[in-house]
């Protein structure tokens, strides 16, 4: 019997120092999951976000949401008593005054906001859906006017936007993830006149913002926030321009002597063409298939890193001097 209780015992010693021994070869192989934090993020990068829009970009991030209740999440700003079209993945909101021409152009917003859903599934290796957020639908607000697209930027963002500025993203990040303020556009975006538009009105102009804006909504998303180097400004511009596809940017090309694609740089416009021109050079000489797999590095590396890991002997020295060679010969013209 004393023979039967110590095997008992033995076996039951084995399989405790087994079991703790597998804890710990996970606890090294696997990296435990938990959730941002405020000393997680380095402080350049919140410095970083705080000085985007002063300087000139349309993308506004602070950290945020430490505290905020995820049943808060589906609390959307009611601004002005303005109307709304909501969906399964979208709260589009539009004036109540002219509502009639207004609701039209949210129902536009409403068609060009699902059309993005396929092409960031391939493209940025997934949309990010409201499952993902908390529940938490991606807010779109209208100006019916430039003084109205102020007061819902001063109501949603804190934030007034600099004149010429047809659209921007603002958000907030932290333990929950990306809390979408929203994406706010400017009525100057449209290039149909207000008596053309009906509900399937094709309007490029506005279509290229809304995409621009909805491409920062994704990126920053998937992004990490807490990986020490942070995407160049002309990277996140022109990613931007280059997944909304607006060939007009290319009007602004400007002499590309002055740029180089290894520093940043913020003036408000020319990280614009200099991004998007870059993107352009990429696909010509490789494919948009790797195009995307570089973006989807970028997000928890450095964009030299992002290269060497998609492109044998890639980097960003090789892409800045591949880029000035793309823009000497005027290549993006084609």
């Amino acid at each position: 019997m004393k023979n039967k209780i110590s095997v008992i015992l033995t076996f039951l010693l084995f399989a405790a120092i087994v079991a703790l021994m597998g804890y710990a070869i996970i606890r090294i192989v696997v990296k435990p999951q938990r959730p941002l934090t405020n000393a997680d993020i380095p402080q350049t990068t919140k410095d970083w976000f705080r000085d985007l829009l002063a300087g000139g970009s349309d993308i506004g991030g602070i950290l945020g949401p430490d505290f905020r209740d995820p049943s808060e999440w589906g609390n959307y700003e009611d601004v002005d008593s303005m109307l709304r079209i909501e969906d399964e993945y979208f709260v589009i909101f539009y004036s109540s005054k002219d509502s009639a021409v207004q609701r039209k152009k949210a129902q536009i917003c409403q068609r060009y906001a699902h059309d993005i859903i396929p092409k960031a599934d391939l493209f940025m290796k997934g949309y990010p859906y409201p499952s993902k957020l908390n529940g938490r639908k991606l807010p779109i607000y209208l100006g019916r006017n430039i003084s109205h697209y102020k007061d819902i930027s001063n109501q949603v963002a804190g934030y007034t936007p600099r004149r010429g500025t047809l659209g921007f993203f603002s958000f907030e990040y932290g333990i929950d993830g990306i809390y979408a303020k929203g994406i706010l556009i400017s009525p100057e975006t449209w290039s149909v006149p207000d008596l053309l538009i009906d509900e399937q009105t094709e309007d490029m102009d506005f279509r290229a913002t809304l995409w621009h804006e909805m491409n920062h909504f994704i990126y920053f998303t998937k992004w990490d926030f807490t990986q020490p180097e942070r995407p160049s400004l002309w990277f996140t511009e022109g990613l931007a321009e280059y997944f909304s596809d607006f060939r007009k940017r290319l009007l602004a090309v400007g002499n590309h002597s002055k740029y180089d694609l290894r520093k940043d740089y913020c003036n408000g416009n020319d990280e614009y063409w200099v991004g998007y021109t870059a993107f352009l050079c990429l696909e010509k000489n490789y494919n948009v298939s790797l195009v995307s797999d570089v973006v989807a590095q970028s997000y928890d590396k450095s964009i030299d890193k992002a290269l060497q890991t998609v492109i044998q002997n890639g980097s960003l020295e090789s892409w800045n001097n591949q880029w000035h060679s793309y823009m000497e010969k005027k290549e993006y013209n084609h």
